[in-house]
């Protein structure tokens, strides 16, 4: 009996898994800490000559930069929209969604034209949404770096 209730949810498991990892660039916070060789893996492709792992798809240019052995920063260029202009009202949570990500589950900490940096308490993260200069690709940052000296604690 315990056989029959436990292949469904393992079937679900995986199909759920599969469908996460249809896009590369989706949760892009999934390859942070990641071993560089791993997130290639993941991501279909190898780290180049700076064992950073960049890669394209449709509608986003991800670079996941190496910090030593493992993945400590990701970017995400998006691709197929409007340049975007630091004098103009980011749309960050179109943004996020976009990857995968809730921005109704992080606090938003910096509200800026041009750059809103959230908090994901829940995965440890900082999340920046910016527009770099006028004229320039939407893009955004995911990293650990930082989120415990900004939240109080030094443990990161």
């Amino acid at each position: 009996m315990k056989i029959r209730c436990f292949a469904p949810a393992v079937a679900l498991l995986v199909a759920h898994q599969a469908v996460a990892q249809g896009d590369p660039a989706q949760q892009p916070f999934k390859y942070l800490d990641l071993p560089v060789k791993e997130a290639a893996s993941r991501a279909g492709v190898q780290p180049n000559q700076a064992n950073n792992v960049v890669f394209d798809t449709a509608r986003h240019h991800v670079f996941l930069e190496a910090d030593g052995t493992s993945i400590g920063y990701a970017d995400v260029e998006f691709r197929g929209t409007p340049p975007c202009s630091p004098k103009q009202p980011l749309d960050s949570v179109a943004a996020l969604k976009e990857l995968g990500v809730d921005a109704s589950a992080l606090e938003l900490a910096i509200d800026k034209p041009d750059n809103h940096t959230y908090y994901d308490h829940q995965q440890g993260i900082k999340v920046s949404v910016t527009c770099n200069y006028e004229g320039a690709p939407l893009t955004a940052g995911f990293s650990r770096k930082q989120y415990g000296v900004l939240m109080g604690s030094t443990n990161r």
